[in-house]
């Protein structure tokens, strides 16, 4: 798919340098909304992770690039398809996916992420899958305008609580990994890591 000079394709191999640098600068800026519940992963551990996505000969997930004209990756998707629900839950099985979408700041109001979104709905579509979600804190207010913006609507809510830990003090870089009770509902909605209120936004897609 190509836009104003963009192209939109599949990630390769080649690509991992850039994908560890826009989950990285992603990080950052999450950390800036709420150091409390985020945080910046290890580089190694991104780099393993998307390794090994792209080194997956069954193709489950997929991960897609934005491409400038210069050649410089200015922007990726993920798609990460969910697991069916145990038998012993009371969630419908569904060919579901979530989404995440990063844009550099420099490339932001271009059209890169409406573009990448489109082509991960269209590799979804192609897939078998029927239903893509994104998980948003509640803080992340352009994230939830964007998915919105694009036909993604409320789709269920995670609630949760802080569990007492008593007088110890709790390093910073742990307290987003306190157990944290979550309710949650939606089709194939899964909890993101990191506790207080939040939803999910979610598109059924089309078919034929």
């Amino acid at each position: 798919m190509r836009k104003m000079g963009l192209t939109i394709r599949p990630a390769t191999v080649a690509d991992v340098p850039s994908l560890v640098r826009l989950r990285l600068a992603n990080a950052e800026a999450h950390l800036a909304l709420d150091p409390e519940i985020y945080r910046v992963p290890q580089q190694a551990a991104v780099l393993r992770h998307f390794t090994s996505v792209l080194a997956d000969a069954a193709g489950r997930d997929a991960v897609l690039v934005a491409e400038a004209a210069d050649g410089h990756v200015v922007g990726m998707v993920e798609v990460l398809r969910h697991s069916d629900p145990p038998d012993h839950q009371i969630l419908r099985p569904e060919p579901s996916a979530q989404v995440h979408t990063v844009v550099l700041p420099e490339a932001r109001g271009l059209g890169v992420g409406s573009a990448l979104l489109a082509a991960a709905q269209q590799w979804a579509t192609d897939q078998g899958i029927t239903y893509l979600s994104a998980g948003i804190h509640h803080r992340n207010d352009d994230a939830v305008r964007f998915y919105r913006r694009h036909g993604f609507t409320d789709a269920g809510l995670s609630l949760g609580r802080r569990l007492d830990q008593g007088p110890r003090r709790v390093p910073a870089q742990r307290r987003a990994l306190l157990p944290t009770t979550r309710v949650s509902a939606g089709p194939a909605a899964l909890p993101w890591a990191g506790g207080g209120p939040g939803g999910y936004v979610e598109r059924r897609l089309e078919r034929g």
